[in-house]
């Protein structure tokens, strides 16, 4: 390993196993090297009063990835064909400063479709990076581009309260070297890689076998495919649907009276949609979890890959009332609570998150679900196969199914 890193990235520091859906993201992420599925792009615009600073802005993008090791990770492949994530003692945060007269709003429209669309090389970190673009009259726009692999939805708030608290300090003139200590020590993501890769994977596994164990098929929303079938378009469409003020405090109060949560009540009513559509009895879905454990120390001031996707499942009872099988399911899943930490590629044997077999179209679903202080927002999380699922927003709740589409040949 030494060897191969070293001629990776000379000066490295520290190897890092990956986290549960880092592994997948990896590997999706290697095979469609030139898609940009995994980027993740923030843009804030500030007021005509209020100039950026650009040497403000990357004096607090280069703290940031020194604070977070993983920040400034890059990954690749051992020779026997393991993933790793490496640490450079040090990374170069990419930073450009471009300038607009008219038109402001388009062009900088345009910088941010091509900061977004430029591929980052996973091996040559860090997969970050930064513009801005000034416009007449001291406006401008400040664009943040980074990789799903280094944060997820959890981390933003956390990532850019610091970005932000660090970028005001260095305005201020706090000198760059100083700049590390204005701020309390930060939770370290490495603690949780080191606990996801020491735990009992066994125990998991067989938990989520025992789960799975009579599952007779995927549940998918469009006709199967051949082995030998390829990919000749992949297309994703949203339709967002909101949901009154007054039906979001029902299915609150709902969830309150059967001692469940709104997640759950939204899972279930999302598996008796499937159930409705394909007429199975036993269907299967994937869901996104926040994957911070309580017994991690800090897990929730953590910037990092911690969320994670794993199939629900819910198998109809003849006579069950809705009530009933709230509870049910609620329970079940919180049965499975220690085990979250199991790669989604584990369940492949288990025929739920795997790409299956007829001619032409085919899709699978997946419901992604996350809790920001007191919001509730729900983003798209891109697993084979391809996904429909939908998207709540904070209250009143809006609904959005994003359909994901493969059309084979």
């Amino acid at each position: 390993m030494r060897r191969h890193l070293d001629a990776v990235s000379p000066g490295w520091v520290e190897a890092l196993p990956l986290g549960p859906l880092q592994e997948g993201m990896y590997y999706q992420s290697v095979v469609d090297a030139a898609a940009d599925a995994y980027h993740v792009q923030h843009r804030f615009t500030f007021a005509s009063d209020q100039q950026v600073s650009g040497d403000a802005v990357q004096a607090a993008a280069q703290i940031l990835v020194q604070r977070h090791p993983n920040l400034r990770a890059g990954f690749t492949n051992l020779a026997g064909g393991q993933p790793v994530q490496f640490v450079p003692r040090q990374a170069t945060v990419p930073y450009r400063e471009v300038e607009y007269g008219e038109e402001f709003h388009r062009l900088a429209a345009e910088v941010a479709a091509a900061e977004y669309a430029a591929p980052f090389d996973l091996a040559d970190p860090p997969l970050l990076r930064v513009a801005v673009v000034r416009g007449p009259d001291g406006r401008s726009e400040l664009i943040v581009t980074h990789h799903h692999l280094l944060a997820d939805g959890w981390s933003h708030g956390l990532l850019f309260a610091e970005l932000f608290a660090l970028y005001e300090r260095a305005r201020d003139g706090v000198e760059l070297e100083a700049l590390d200590h204005v701020l309390p020590q930060p939770a370290d993501f490495r603690q949780y890689l080191r606990w996801a890769a020491s735990a009992d994977r066994a125990a998991a596994e067989s938990a989520w076998r025992n789960y799975l164990s009579d599952l007779a098929s995927p549940t998918l929303l469009a006709g199967e495919r051949t082995p030998d079938s390829q990919v000749k378009e992949s297309r994703i469409s949203e339709s967002p649907v909101v949901v009154s003020a007054d039906t979001t405090a029902q299915l609150r109060r709902l969830a309150s009276d059967c001692g469940t949560t709104l997640s759950t009540v939204v899972a279930t009513a999302w598996a008796l949609t499937l159930r409705t559509l394909t007429g199975s009895d036993d269907v299967v879905f994937g869901a996104t979890v926040s994957g911070r454990p309580a017994d991690v120390e800090g897990a929730d001031r953590m910037i990092g890959l911690l969320l994670n996707t794993l199939p629900i499942r819910v198998k109809g009872k003849p006579g069950e009332r809705l009530t009933d099988l709230l509870r049910r399911v609620f329970q079940e899943q919180g049965a499975l609570t220690p085990h979250q930490h199991l790669a989604s590629d584990t369940f492949s044997d288990q025929q739920v998150i795997q790409r299956c077999s007829t001619p032409c179209m085919f899709s699978g679903t997946c419901h992604a679900m996350r809790k920001v202080g007191c919001q509730l927002s729900r983003q798209a999380v891109s697993q084979p196969p391809r996904q429909l699922m939908p998207r709540i927003t904070p209250s009143p709740l809006t609904s959005t199914l994003v359909t994901a589409t493969d059309h084979c040949t």
